[in-house]
């Protein structure tokens, strides 16, 4: 009653295999980014997160 629900957070997963038909999109999201674009930057920040803060 009036507690504080549990934190839930989704899986972030930026290299999992996409579900879409070969001859429509690559396998990999990541085969579509070319390097240096700043979503790999984006990536790698997101990537050094300490979220135990906010799991508590």
């Amino acid at each position: 009653m009036g507690g504080m629900k549990e934190q839930q957070f989704k899986p972030y997963i930026p290299k999992q295999a996409m579900l879409m038909p070969a001859h429509l999109m690559p396998a990999h999201l990541d085969e579509m980014i070319p390097e240096g674009h700043l979503a790999r930057v984006a990536d790698e920040m997101i990537d050094r997160l300490d979220i135990a803060p906010l799991k508590r």
